[in-house]
């Protein structure tokens, strides 16, 4: 005669998929896979292993882990197709092992033109209406939405958003554009300056003349330099 033991592999969970940004925009995102333990486990085990594998065959020959769960560059999903990482729960007692899909999707954060500063004379413009910008800064506005806040620190939290419209006056300007993915959450935040140039003075001058009997005469109009430096602005 003989005896047969069954050991359960233990309790085990399928997890809920997961998304997170591509903070780069360098078309992978690092990610903790080992976050997802206790999900997986419901309940701490001590007996249970997890173990991390980018194919199905891998997770069911137990070939090939991933070396390092902890940090795993995870690529950008073209199209919305989320990677698939498979989690191996594998009990120490029986070795016996079973396997979970873990979908993991990077979306990609919205891409800000490199745009330079925005450069204005001084009598021509004494507000701005910053929807206007919107068309000038952002690479692609699509699900996209644009706000404008006074600091970086407002435009992270989202507190203190700048009305439509804002005074410029006669000094440079310095504000922030958040641009926010309306379906995956994703932002990125850009600093923009306008910078408002003096414009410069008008002077009163008196006319220039000249006595001449031929057709055209040339007449040096660099003796007008000094009258035009100390003339007062009007």
């Amino acid at each position: 005669s003989f005896k047969l033991n069954v050991v359960h592999v233990g309790l085990i969970n399928q997890p809920s998929p997961i998304s997170y940004c591509d903070t780069n925009n360098d078309g992978y995102e690092t990610v903790d896979l080992t976050s997802d333990d206790v999900d997986v486990l419901m309940i701490r085990q001590n007996e249970i292993i997890l173990s991390y594998y980018t194919t199905e065959t891998d997770a069911i020959n137990l070939t090939n882990p991933i070396a390092n769960p902890q940090a795993y560059n995870v690529p950008l999903s073209e199209n919305g197709t989320p990677t698939t990482v498979y989690i191996v729960a594998t009990n120490s007692i029986s070795n016996c092992s079973l396997y979970v899909p873990l979908d993991i999707t990077i979306y990609e954060i919205p891409e800000f033109y490199n745009v330079p500063n925005f450069e204005v004379c001084q009598n021509d413009i004494s507000s701005l209406f910053l929807p206007s910008m919107d068309d000038l800064i952002i690479a692609n506005s699509q699900n996209i939405t644009i706000t404008y806040y006074g600091t970086e620190e407002d435009a992270e939290n989202g507190t203190n958003q700048l009305p439509e419209t804002i005074s410029v006056g006669d000094h440079t300007v310095t504000f922030y554009a958040k641009a926010v993915n309306t379906l995956s959450g994703c932002y990125s935040i850009k600093q923009l300056q306008v910078i408002v140039n003096q414009t410069p003075p008008t002077f009163s001058l008196t006319d220039m003349r000249t006595c001449s009997n031929e057709v055209s005469e040339f007449m040096d109009l660099t003796t007008e330099v000094n009258s035009i430096i100390n003339t007062p602005a009007n």
